[in-house]
């Protein structure tokens, strides 16, 4: 209860201070839809891979952030987040500069793989944004072997910084976002092994995680309760402004 009445007071403490730091910004309204396709994930000695949605919209000075993942190689797992973000500093660009680099063709020659690309050129709206955000991760991931299983359920509360960039073309070579969390953990852990049972559960866990977004590229690294996480994806985000 007390972990959760000082969280509660820092975001009280973002939304007043972030809001006095918006309050000149003329925000602009947009949606970004980004589909993850082969999303690997790597948490401890587990890797699976899965797919995923995530949705970011704004309204005035709040950025709203959700996701959600399947995880369908070696076991079964799905991952959450939800979180809202406070834009502090934001700049909008009417006709900003993209480059796409899109894949039209490929054939095979011998052992050897060729690919041809399209390079299209062009402006249009971005958006780029400087956000306070917190939110939470609620995961789930089970797998099993012979005479073994485990389950992990943590859920997990974030908050941090965020500096992303949206254009309202496809795929711009162009849209980067960086960001940086602190993370605070609930656990909710089972496995057996052999017939032993062992239960790790309503203890607070700590770490922190660093991620990046570049093209169609994603990396999230984390290390959290003595564990080092990783996911990454190609990703195909689409804006609407």
């Amino acid at each position: 209860m007390r972990m959760c009445a000082v969280l509660f007071s820092l975001l009280l403490t973002v939304v007043f201070v972030s809001t006095l730091a918006a309050a000149e910004i003329d925000y602009i309204q947009f949606t970004n839809i980004e589909l993850n396709l082969f999303h690997m994930l790597l948490m401890g000695d587990v890797m699976d891979m899965g797919s995923g949605l995530v949705f970011d919209f704004n309204t005035g000075n709040l950025l709203w952030h959700i996701g959600a993942r399947v995880q369908y190689l070696e076991g079964f797992g799905l991952a959450g987040e939800a979180g809202v973000g406070f834009i502090f500093d934001a700049t909008y660009e009417s006709n900003a500069e993209f480059v796409q680099i899109i894949p039209i063709s490929s054939w095979t020659v011998g052992n050897i793989r060729y690919t041809e690309y399209e390079r299209i050129e062009g402006t249009c709206p971005a958006a780029f944004l400087h956000v306070l955000e917190a939110g939470l991760k609620p995961h789930y991931l089970a797998t099993e072997g012979y005479n073994w299983e485990s389950t992990f359920s943590d859920l997990i509360f974030y908050g941090g910084y965020r500096f992303a960039s949206f254009y309202s073309e496809f795929a711009p070579t162009q849209e980067f976002e960086v960001q940086l969390h602190a993370l605070v953990g609930l656990t909710g852990r089972y496995e057996v092994d052999y017939g032993t049972e062992t239960r790790d559960d309503g203890r607070v866990a700590f770490g922190i995680e660093a991620g990046a977004k570049w093209y169609i590229l994603h990396i999230n690294i984390a290390y959290y309760d003595g564990f080092f996480y990783m996911d990454y994806a190609f990703r195909l985000p689409i804006t609407i402004m």
